[in-house]
């Protein structure tokens, strides 16, 4: 399920997954291209200039940070070799990889950390994910735009050192510099004034480079010769296909024309689970599905007791098991589990029994100053897609 924000808080998202090898499509097999469902067309694929789920995908084979995962979830050096932390937990030194490279042969130095984080918290940038590096020294200043992006908390004592000044304490800062929003950018690409994240331009770190984007169709990577660890990808090309219809991206995986997908609409998911069970992986994932209220305009606008009885009203059981049934579960709380040393608190209705719960929610909307003669009038707006509309429905049902 992707990300979508809101104060209503409806079902955790799990993440499905149907891989496969082989296909009708023998040439692009030979060639080892593995070929990935995308979805939605990204809105860009530079690091700074994108939000969305679909361009964080590609950017992680393009990109690389100073740390990242392993294939069994544990944190490790990528860009970075390795780190040291004060012992009060605000000063990071990382040292870069000697033979890390970027995908013209230039090498990765610690000025390049520098400028590209000073660019993700410049508000001229306005990078939607500029909050990822926000506890580094001056970062909320810089964003306000009450000091320039160079008095950031960042420096390069040495070429391949980068020291990082942070504002207070942070313990999952190292986790935060594996999103894509912390990958370096390529500067003199940038200074160019070209259109920096498109083929031909595009100057990444990491495991692979950008050689084709067909828009509407497909997004192409071929192997980064000069990645430090280019010995150990096993892959040559990736082909990412552009498919916002899940059902469309569903039977094209079914005709062999993808070798994954994550694209899995609930609707079919009991089916594909019986007729495939070998291909169907279902894991965790860290996200929350949610509704946003525009709290500027009424209804909404200074009445907590509104959102309030329209959160209880909502069935997240029957959203969970009945509506999606993929493996979601309900959320009660703002931060889906997972979450190292950490343990959300509950809605304070959230061990109510439905009676309970809906009787609470139906006094609520009456206090707020509605009634069936006076209903509360509501516009919900969704991706189109059929699984965001079965939601969009339910919702409405239970409202």
């Amino acid at each position: 399920m992707k990300l979508y924000r809101s104060v209503v808080l409806v079902c955790a998202a799990c993440a499905s997954l149907l891989g496969a090898c082989g296909g009708p499509d023998r040439e692009l097999a030979a060639q080892n291209v593995l070929r990935r469902g995308l979805g939605a067309e990204p809105e860009s694929l530079d690091p700074h200039k994108s939000r969305s789920m679909e361009a964080g995908d590609v950017q992680r084979d393009l990109g690389e940070g100073l740390t990242g995962y392993s294939a069994d979830g544990k944190l490790e050096p990528r860009a970075a070799e390795r780190w040291t932390v004060s012992d009060d937990g605000t000063t990071y030194t990382f040292w870069l990889r000697p033979e890390a490279r970027w995908s013209n042969g230039d090498p990765v130095r610690a000025s390049d950390f520098v400028y590209s984080f000073r660019r993700l918290v410049d508000p001229a940038t306005a990078a939607f994910y500029s909050q990822s590096i926000i506890d580094v020294e001056n970062a909320p200043a810089i964003v306000a735009g009450e000091l320039p992006p160079p008095e950031l908390g960042v420096s390069a004592p040495g070429e391949l050192e980068l020291r990082v000044q942070l504002e207070k304490p942070t313990p999952y800062f190292l986790a935060l510099l594996t999103h894509p929003s912390t990958f370096p950018v390529h500067r003199a690409s940038i200074e160019k004034g070209e259109t920096y994240a498109r083929p031909g331009n595009f100057v990444t770190n990491g495991a692979y480079r950008l050689v084709a984007w067909e828009l509407g169709s497909y997004i192409e990577l071929a192997r980064n010769d000069h990645y430090w660890d280019n010995a150990d990808t096993a892959i040559d090309r990736v082909r990412w296909h552009v498919t916002p219809e899940p059902q469309v991206e569903l039977n094209r995986y079914r005709a062999g024309e993808l070798d994954v997908t994550d694209s899995i609409p609930p609707e079919a998911f009991s089916r594909m689970r019986a007729e495939r069970p070998d291909e169907v992986r279902v894991s965790p994932y860290l996200a929350v599905y949610y509704y946003g209220l525009n709290l500027s305009q009424p209804p909404f606008e200074g009445n907590r007791l509104l959102r309030q009885a329209l959160s209880m009203a909502i069935d997240r059981e029957v959203l969970a098991e009945k509506i999606m049934g993929r493996g979601e579960a309900p959320a009660y709380s703002w931060v889906p589990p997972g979450v190292d040393n950490y343990e959300a608190p509950l809605f304070p209705y959230a061990g109510l029994a439905n009676e309970e719960r809906h009787a609470a929610a139906r006094n609520a909307y009456e206090q707020a100053g509605y009634s069936r003669e006076n209903p509360a009038r509501i516009e919900i707006r969704y991706n189109t897609s059929e699984t965001h509309q079965r939601i969009a429905l339910a919702v409405q049902s239970m409202w």
